[in-house]
């Protein structure tokens, strides 16, 4: 299941939408940035990365 972090704005409207288009299985998890809630991107390589709470 690919978890989702999002931040409500045009772009992650777009990534949810080919989510669900595609049909992939999937969770959608809220970022607050207003509220000083961050999340760390890791890279593995050049096409993968991971997203982790901070």
């Amino acid at each position: 299941m690919i978890q989702f972090y999002y931040h409500p704005s045009p772009n992650p409207a777009k990534v949810a939408l080919c989510l669900e288009e595609t049909g992939l299985d999937y969770a959608m998890i809220p970022v607050d940035t207003r509220n000083g809630e961050q999340f760390v991107r890791v890279g593995l390589g050049a096409s993968d990365a991971l997203h982790f709470r901070a």
